[in-house]
């Protein structure tokens, strides 16, 4: 059977070049190479010649970025990658293709396709290439920072929840809690005011773990079963610079007119306490 596909898929090969020839009477028919080409890739793909699928998949993509058609390039681009990922474990390769599927995607201003690719593309290299993944899952946040439409808006939550658990794994504790303020603007501008309270939450207790824990005073019976375990000091900030920026997270989260100051997250026992630690 895979001899049959292989046949198959070098037929389509053919038919896809004469398509993108031209001459005097004749020009490129760009949408029927487009075609043999992504039929030469999935054939291929089932005789598991991997590299030629994706070498297949590549070229229908480009036939499709001829043609102005992004979204059909970058889902082609897509698919390659997963047989490098999946089949041929080449993570940075796979990576690379995410990337160029992500620039076709916002090159449309389909910011949410063009995010989830970058975040594919940094889980892709996370156990391999740990910096790069973090600096891709920033820059897929990073595309939001600009965006007006609530509908694009909506989508950025998975990607910032996806970037926040990234940066904890690699132990990058101050950008986590940066990160996470950075989700605040986002939800504010969607006026969803208990995603305000959680991220702005969520940021300080960052902040107090990566720091060493302070001095307390002793526990009474209403605060001791929510104090957190002294945590280690971790590179960056140091402890002080990472009390410092909960304080101010505290002190901004307790003025927003839009979240924070008033939630069941900001009157429960553990932020009083958290407030109390960063005065």
């Amino acid at each position: 059977m895979e001899k049959r596909k292989l046949a198959e898929a070098e037929a389509a090969l053919s038919d896809a070049a004469k398509c993108e020839r031209s001459g005097w009477l004749k020009s490129r028919d760009l949408d029927g190479a487009a075609s043999a080409y992504e039929r030469a890739a999935t054939l291929f793909r089932v005789a598991r010649a991997y590299p030629q699928a994706i070498e297949a998949y590549m070229k229908a993509a480009d036939a499709q970025q001829a043609l102005e058609s992004a979204a059909a390039a970058a889902r082609l681009l897509e698919s390659a990658a997963v047989l490098a990922k999946d089949n041929l474990k080449a993570e940075a390769n796979a990576a690379a293709l995410y990337e160029r599927a992500s620039e076709l995607h916002l090159g449309v201003l389909s910011l949410d396709r063009a995010a989830a690719a970058l975040c594919k593309a940094a889980r892709t290299i996370e156990g391999s290439d740990t910096p790069r993944a973090c600096a891709l899952m920033l820059r897929a946040c990073s595309l939001f920072d600009d965006g007006e439409e609530e509908a694009q808006l909506r989508h950025s939550a998975d990607t910032f929840g996806a970037a926040v658990a990234l940066l904890l794994r690699a132990g990058r504790r101050s950008e986590t809690a940066a990160l996470l303020r950075r989700q605040v603007l986002v939800y504010a501008r969607l006026r969803r005011t208990h995603d305000v309270a959680r991220s702005e939450l969520s940021a300080v207790i960052i902040n107090l773990a990566a720091g060493a824990a302070p001095p307390r005073r002793p526990a009474s019976p209403s605060t001791q079963d929510t104090c957190p375990p002294p945590c280690s000091p971790t590179a960056g900030l140091g402890a002080a610079g990472e009390y410092e920026q909960a304080s101010i997270g505290c002190t901004k989260a307790e003025a927003r007119p839009d979240g924070f100051a008033g939630t069941d997250e900001a009157l429960s026992p553990s932020v009083r306490l958290a407030l109390e630690l960063c005065r």
